[in-house]
């Protein structure tokens, strides 16, 4: 069942890494919507979280369910070079808006 409040749920026992298990859910753990805050030292799993959410990255072990929409924006975002501006605008914008894209651009 889908909500138009974004939910995440993360099961007891779910494994996120890179073959190898960085962090385990001992319980389950459900975030509601809103703005939520990752904090923690380098090299605890943070950005790994956020690729395993944004199903980049498989878990090791376990599930995770989310409903709603949710996002990720990776900070090194690219892309390709051959791809022209207007491809990428007229990919994302509705196709009303992206003549008006160009004029404020």
């Amino acid at each position: 069942m889908t909500s138009n409040t974004p939910t995440i749920r993360f099961d007891s026992g779910l494994e996120i890494g890179y073959g190898k298990p960085l962090a385990r859910f001992g319980q389950e753990v459900a975030l509601g919507g809103g703005t939520h805050f990752l904090l923690a030292r380098n090299g605890r799993g943070k950005t790994t979280l956020l690729r395993t959410l944004s199903r980049s990255l498989k878990p090791v072990s376990g599930n995770f369910r989310t409903e709603g929409f949710t996002q990720y924006l990776p900070e090194d975002l690219r892309f390709d070079p051959f791809i022209t501006s207007d491809l990428i605008f007229r990919s994302m914008l509705p196709k009303g808006r992206v003549k008006q894209a160009f004029e404020l651009a």
